[in-house]
């Protein structure tokens, strides 16, 4: 009777322990996983960032060689004053 309660006992801590094990590898593999979608999902904001400040900066100076420089120019205020 007393080995059929150690075997008992001895299976349980068993299936406590591995079932602690389980559960602990797999907030592990959560939180990795949670970590790389982070990182990626900051990556791409980055990204966006990134593309948008090339976009605006692409836009600037095109307006600066085109806009301003008529606004400038000699002949722009020439026909300004003809009109």
């Amino acid at each position: 009777m007393v080995v059929v309660v150690v075997i008992v006992v001895v299976v349980v801590v068993v299936v406590v322990v591995v079932v602690v094990v389980v559960m602990v590898v797999v907030v592990v593999v959560v939180v990795i996983v949670v970590v790389v979608v982070v990182v990626v999902v900051a990556a791409t904001a980055a990204a966006i960032v990134v593309a948008a400040a090339a976009v605006v900066v692409v836009v600037i100076d095109h307006w600066s060689k085109t806009v301003l420089n008529r606004i400038m120019s000699d002949s722009y205020h020439d026909r300004a004053g003809r009109a």
